[in-house]
């Protein structure tokens, strides 16, 4: 039976070494799906040994890295200090050699530096060759010692150290991404206070149970998902929608796990497990979202298991023919030849990539967008057609006061409105306290023989009239419309009435604009009747819609629409149970946080907040890290080819291919972090 684990792992401090590693447990038969994040240094995998499983993946893993250490918890890594020793101790030991007269003593001392820089990259050189595995460190090996049997020996140990040295602070900097990425994994609180009677327990969040009651002190960060008991509070939820403003919370509304109470102490009730919560949904997906590769980062991970062979061969042509060509002696196209080796290091590209990726991932859900995958990313940026929900998407879900239409001339749209609210504050049905929500400045005087009919309306005697709000039957009138409309009778004549509509969303037309403006086509999917459809998709300025579908229409509907439009990359935004078909269906599926559970899960990226505006946030970031990637890959691959060029015609030196090795790695390590800010 085959079973998931998760590892972590120390002391590799090589991206390409990290993807042959990856590639050589995934052709053992005792593993399948191994997926080795080298950004977050995880190593998960599905295996049918039963017992003892640490120490077999420990024994496999040391096959091929002798030096990694795999770990069931993270451990502090203080390798830094024996790396600065053992540069240290290779630099005094080349220093030395030179002060030696005797030619066997400094010939010792210099191999001596070069045993000391280059042992475990030697080590790692052999344990891969023995696999059939060329990668970088055998070109570094293969580089160094070639120079010093041509009589180059400062080369040579300039090779190793600058490479050692370039390895010391690309460990720093990958760590510092990391860390500055952890910080987003923060959000799980480590303690829940849970009431009991006049007590207070100090618990662990996933032993408490739904209907809990929980208090929350200020400063700390809600544990698990539940509603207000207190009148009200304030919840800093910056961690969650990357929003930097305090939101206040009344009595029974919902408060969000990971939310940092602002305020005085209060009390909730707990409604979810902290398995099912949003602060553990929000750490599975950032823990799980760089697992998924975009197909950059596949085509890089194939590419580079023939490039270093592809490269061995360029080598040797060119100490094999550049004699010819330009009449030189073999040892120095042999040395040409090393140049070469050293500069063509996949180092730059096989860290940087996937870097970008994960650098994105980190900048997104800082922003409160949280992407469950690196190559949703690359669709992110380039979807061409986006297909919304209407309600709770586009809209807020919560019907209001659209319009207001006059029929008797001598009363004015206020006085309707006047009436409306005197009568829906005396009413129990969801609409009124929608309705009473735009109007909370009205005063509302003692009515006389207030009379609520379910499903009619409700009439009131106010200054000696019979006052009637309802629909068409219960204020006796013939006047119709499609719209969902309340309508207003004074003493049995009807004076007018008010359109209810879901209303639109604060920044959906801005955000609509600012798609169209980048070339996104926009249309809306919706079950409501095409004249309310209508005015929503007029009100928003989207493209087209489609209306009165059902659930399933819906579904059918969107696989119309990638048939027509094979070659496009289609979105889809949605909330509901019945989006979650959709989601999936769609090329990028986005889901609104505040959506089902079904909906979240079927997506493929999530706005936590349900802001629109994320929309755009995300495109953004995207946009930029495929660009800051694109830079990378230019930066490195070009400066490659102009140092092999340089070395072709025998200008420059070993070190100045070491430079363009590692050199450009830190660059691009640097570069990648500009995705962050």
């Amino acid at each position: 039976m085959w079973k998931k684990y998760k590892f972590f792992i120390q002391n590799l401090d090589c991206a390409n070494c990290a993807r042959s590693l990856e590639e050589y447990l995934n052709q053992l038969e005792h593993y399948q799906n191994v997926v080795l994040n080298f950004s977050k240094l995880t190593l998960t995998l599905e295996t049918n040994y039963k017992i003892d499983v640490l120490n077999h993946v420990i024994s496999d893993v040391k096959s091929i890295e002798q030096n990694v250490r795999v770990l069931e918890k993270m451990e502090e890594n203080n390798t830094a200090k024996k790396d600065l020793i053992f540069l240290g101790l290779g630099l005094i030991f080349y220093l030395i050699s030179l002060f030696m007269a005797n030619f066997w003593f400094q010939n010792i001392f210099v191999l001596g530096s070069y045993c000391i820089l280059g042992y475990q990259t030697f080590l790692k050189a052999i344990q891969l060759l023995k696999k059939g595995i060329l990668n970088e460190n055998f070109l570094i090996v293969v580089s160094a010692f070639g120079a010093f049997f041509i009589e180059k020996s400062m080369e040579g140990f300039m090779v190793l150290f600058l490479y050692q040295i370039g390895k010391y602070f690309e460990k720093k900097a990958t760590g510092n991404v990391r860390k500055s990425i952890s910080l987003l994994m923060s959000l799980k609180p480590s303690i829940a206070h849970k009431k009991e009677g006049n007590k207070t327990l100090d618990l662990s969040p996933e032993k408490i149970q739904i209907g809990d009651t929980l208090v929350v002190l200020q400063g700390e960060k809600v544990p698990l998902d539940g509603i207000l008991l207190n009148e009200n509070c304030e919840l800093d939820t910056a961690s969650l929608t990357g929003e930097s403003k305090v939101m206040l919370k009344e009595k029974g509304e919902e408060i969000l796990s990971g939310s940092v109470n602002n305020g005085s102490v209060f009390e909730m009730k707990v409604t979810s497990l902290y398995e099912n919560s949003t602060v553990k949904r929000i750490l599975d997906l950032m823990e799980h979202a760089s697992d998924k590769k975009a197909k950059t980062e596949n085509f890089v991970n194939r590419a580079s298991k023939y490039y270093t062979p592809i490269m061995m061969v360029v080598s040797f042509l060119i100490f094999f023919f550049t004699p010819i060509l330009f009449s030189i002696t073999y040892q120095e196209s042999l040395y040409r030849a090393f140049m070469v080796l050293v500069v063509s290091c996949p180092c730059a590209i096989a860290i940087s990539v996937p870097l970008c990726y994960f650098a994105g991932l980190g900048a997104m859900s800082k922003h409160g967008i949280l992407v469950k995958g690196s190559n949703y990313i690359d669709l992110l940026a380039n979807y061409q057609k986006i297909v919304f929900d209407k309600t709770g998407t586009l809209t807020t879900g919560d019907f209001g006061i659209s319009s207001i239409v006059l029929l008797n001339s001598n009363y004015t749209k206020d006085d309707i409105i006047k009436y409306l609210v005197y009568g829906e504050t005396y009413s129990n049905h969801p609409l009124a306290k929608s309705i009473l929500k735009q109007y909370t400045s009205i005063s509302v005087p003692k009515l006389e023989n207030v009379v609520e009919e379910k499903g009619k309306g409700i009439s009131y005697i106010y200054e000696g009239q019979l006052i009637r709000l309802g629909n068409e039957k219960f204020v006796h009138t013939t006047e119709k419309t499609k719209e969902t409309v309340i309508y207003l009778s004074i003493d049995d004549d009807v004076i007018g009435y008010v359109t209810l509509g879901d209303n639109i969303k604060e920044n959906a037309k801005e955000v609509i604009s600012s798609l169209k403006n980048s070339n996104v086509f926009t249309t809306m999917f919706t079950g409501d009747h095409k004249d309310i459809a209508k005015i929503t998709s007029e009100q928003v300025g989207l493209d087209d819609f489609v209306a009165d579908l059902l659930p399933d229409e819906k579904f059918h509907q969107f696989e119309l629409l990638k048939k027509k439009n094979k070659t496009e990359t289609i979105a889809f935004v949605g909330d509901g149970i019945n989006d979650a078909p959709v989601l999936r269906l769609s090329d990028c599926g986005i889901a609104m946080g505040s959506g089902s559970e079904s909906a979240i899960e079927a997506s493929d990226v999530v706005i936590i907040s349900s802001d629109l505006e994320k929309l755009l946030e995300a495109k953004h970031i995207s946009k930029k890290t495929l660009f800051v990637l694109k830079q990378n890959l230019i930066f490195a691959l070009g400066l490659k080819i102009i140092v092999i060029c340089f070395s072709l015609f025998g200008i420059g030196s070993m070190v100045l291919a070491v430079f363009a090795d590692v050199g450009v790695t830190l660059l691009t390590i640097l570069n990648s972090l500009r995705i962050l800010k």
